[in-house]
């Protein structure tokens, strides 16, 4: 049999089960599964495909790439807060803490003592 990679699971399931629909919700009992074994080493040379197969029909456990700390592109980074009560530079999180238009939290007093170094910055620039 030819090797064609096709790319996706539908497409490499419709390969092997035409007309089938394709789901993942299918628990195979074991003298299907021994089936299933014997039907996809007979049909690919590949072990890789033949592996990707097996987990495509539930044969054998699934190595998911998903990532559930992972988000989605469009949506914004959670705020990191830590365990902690205070900021980094010691300030109270209860009582300097708010959240920018990003949704990020950040310290009142931090950001008070950022923007007075950037002035004073711009000051010292503008005297040279």
């Amino acid at each position: 049999m030819t090797n064609n990679n096709s790319g996706t699971a539908v497409d490499m399931y419709a390969r092997y089960f035409p007309g089938e629909p394709y789901t993942i919700s299918f628990e195979p009992t074991p003298e299907q599964s021994a089936a299933m074994i014997r039907l996809t080493s007979t049909h690919t040379d590949n072990n890789t495909e033949a592996e990707t197969l097996l987990m495509m029909l539930g044969v054998i456990p699934s190595e998911s790439a998903f990532n559930p700390t992972a988000r989605d592109a469009w949506t914004k980074a959670k705020p990191n807060v830590t365990a902690k009560g205070t900021c980094k530079n010691g300030h109270v999180r209860e009582v300097h803490t708010y959240v920018n238009s990003d949704g990020a939290m950040r310290c009142r007093e931090c950001r008070r003592v950022s923007n007075r170094a950037m002035a004073q910055r711009a000051r010292e620039k503008k005297a040279a």
